[in-house]
């Protein structure tokens, strides 16, 4: 057909055909992301989401809704090396490269490569648009695919591409608005970037991981209280964590004081206490109790590893010994008076120690990380809705003024049952705390003032639980409905 012939890059209509795109990670809209920051600052070289560097310290990049925003003082550069592409296979053919902002603007080029291979910084294609950033092709000692971005910009970028032939085919006009021709699939990108370090950008291949019986391991990003879907999942809220206590989910201070920072959780001592540790309980029938197991744990650009058999119920616990890493030490223990399995990252000094995650995996080799050069390096990133979703089993945040249905007793009226639907199901019946009094307001005719009970019953998908109200005047067996004024804890913690 004529119009297949038809080039988009000009305007013209025609089939969303799309070329292979020699790029991976290449749609900003949901990039794959194993380094967990929304923000980075660049540098020389500096990895920010999977594949991509941005190489002047003038620059950052900011990971928004539909794309990733560029930030230029001076003019820098955002690129994506292919060290997969021996140059012999593209020598004398013609290459192009397209990128699209959030603008609307698609700006394109298209050059050939060299025949024989240059000695030097060779420049393949280039284009530049409205002195705001350029589009490259480069060839320096492997190809460079190459967004130059000019000093005073600050573009939001959607989409890129690199592909054989002198047509681009990332988009296509409709109705005067660039629309891509093709959206990759997540899972795909992200097995191919698995393949490559996230911080080196270093060819590793696939890294073998076992089964993490932890939750909640991975701790860079600065925790989901920003409201970005970012690790640790932290529903209490807080970004420090004083006293002994719950923190984080499904992990507890014992001696310990815990911050949670973009880079990792900062752990040190509490005032005046010779030793402590950071613990996450086990249900127990899902603990590994008598399985060989290795328990392993990464900060400090140092990985902490204890191998053995999961002591049974009141068998002594297993450690790695404090001389084996200096001042820290790994224990599981399985302790009458803890009730319940447990893993402890302990601490015998007062210096401040970082972590970036922790597994227990069962056999002897631990799959949490692996070196490249002399940096220690995650072989995976848990999915995140996936760890909310375990996280929610054990506790369950109910933000301010959600309401909920409620009715009076048919008997008393200064009686009411609430239902609070939950994601999941709880584990078991929680118990409930709304602020420092436990206030609450029922309305139905109008407001009455209550208090809810301190414990929930877990019902079907969601948790049922009583409020004492301030008088009888809605009536018995009235409908109404729950209105909460500060956020609804329903803790079901082992």
């Amino acid at each position: 057909m004529a119009n297949e012939r038809l080039n988009p890059a000009r305007g013209e209509g025609g089939p969303r055909h799309s070329n292979p795109n020699l790029l991976h990670n290449w749609y900003f809209g949901n990039p794959v992301n194993r380094n967990g920051l929304k923000e980075y600052a660049g540098g020389s070289n500096v990895y920010t989401i999977d594949g991509w560097i941005l190489d002047n310290v003038n620059q950052t990049l900011s990971i928004v809704d539909g794309g990733v925003l560029i930030n230029s003082g001076t003019d820098g550069a955002f690129e994506q090396f292919l060290d997969t592409y021996g140059y012999e296979k593209l020598a004398g053919r013609a290459m192009t490269v397209t990128a699209i902002s959030e603008q609307g603007e698609l700006l394109t080029a298209t050059g050939t490569v060299p025949g024989e291979k240059p000695s030097t910084n060779t420049l393949i294609a280039s284009n530049l648009l409205a002195n705001k950033y350029r589009v490259q092709l480069r060839w320096n000692n492997r190809f460079v695919f190459v967004l130059q971005t000019l000093a005073g910009s600050n573009i939001k970028f959607v989409a890129a591409k690199l592909e054989l032939g002198d047509t681009q085919t990332l988009a296509q006009l409709e109705n005067g608005v660039w629309v891509l021709n093709e959206i990759p699939d997540y899972a795909e990108q992200y097995a191919i970037c698995e393949q490559y370090s996230p911080i080196t950008g270093e060819f590793v291949g696939s890294q073998h991981c076992n089964r993490n019986l932890l939750d909640n391991w991975y701790f860079v990003g600065g925790g989901s209280q920003q409201g970005g879907g970012q690790f640790p999942i932290n529903q209490r809220g807080q970004t420090e964590y004083l006293t002994n206590t719950y923190t984080f989910d499904r992990w507890f201070n014992g001696r310990v004081q815990t911050k949670i920072q973009d880079d990792g959780i900062k752990f040190s001592l509490q005032s005046n206490k010779a030793n402590g540790y950071l613990a996450q309980r086990l249900e127990v029938d899902s603990a590994p109790a008598g399985k060989t197991v290795t328990f392993s744990a990464l900060g400090d650009n140092t990985l902490y590893i204890l191998t053995g058999v999961f002591p049974k119920k009141g068998d002594p616990q297993i450690t790695t010994g404090y001389g084996k890493y200096g001042n820290i030490q790994l224990a599981l223990g399985n302790l009458a008076n803890e009730n319940f399995p447990i893993v402890q990252i302990w601490l015998n000094n007062n210096d401040e120690h970082k972590l970036q995650a922790v597994k227990l995996e069962e056999g002897s080799v631990q799959t949490l990380a692996h070196k490249e050069g002399d940096t220690w390096v995650l072989n995976e990133v848990p999915d995140y809705g996936q760890e909310l979703a375990k996280c929610q089993r054990y506790q369950y945040l109910v933000k301010s003024g959600v309401i909920s249905p409620a009715r009076t007793f048919g008997s008393d009226a200064t009686k009411a049952v609430v239902f609070i639907q939950t994601p999941v199901p709880m584990r078991a019946n929680p118990t409930i705390s709304v602020g420092g009094n436990d206030s609450v307001s029922c309305w139905s005719t109008k407001q009455i003032k209550g208090t809810i009970s301190k414990s929930g019953t877990v019902t079907g998908s969601g948790v049922s639980a009583q409020i004492t109200l301030s008088d009888n005047s809605i009536g018995t067996a009235h409908n109404a409905v729950m209105d909460i004024a500060d956020d609804m804890l329903l803790d079901a913690n082992l």
